[in-house]
């Protein structure tokens, strides 16, 4: 089975990916993935569990600041931040309505 592109996702040549995920092999996919398709790749670490006071403002900001459309991040990081936003009761971030996110 392929990976998802960005294009598969419908993101625009030229548009922006948030790429949340650990140093390796995923990361390095998709970068290539996004210069492939011509989208502009802005690589953030993903926020550390045992501190996430300090580093989801961090994450937050990048977001708010690049306004990506799309985020690219493995299964893990991705149900394990839905896991603890049900557990906390957490009110979601604020993102662009269009936002969207690959697994």
């Amino acid at each position: 089975m392929r990976s998802p592109r960005p294009r598969d996702a419908g993101v625009p040549p030229g548009a922006r990916a948030l790429l949340v995920l650990p140093p390796g092999l995923d990361y390095a996919t998709a970068l290539f993935g996004c210069l492939h398709a011509g989208v502009v790749a802005v690589p953030v670490y993903p926020p550390d569990p045992f501190a996430l006071e300090r580093t989801l403002p961090r994450l937050l900001a990048v977001v708010l600041d690049a306004e990506p459309v799309v985020a690219l991040t493995t299964a893990y990081l991705y149900f394990d931040a839905r896991a603890r936003q049900v557990a906390d009761e957490a009110e979601p971030a604020e993102l662009p309505a269009e936002f969207g996110l690959s697994v």
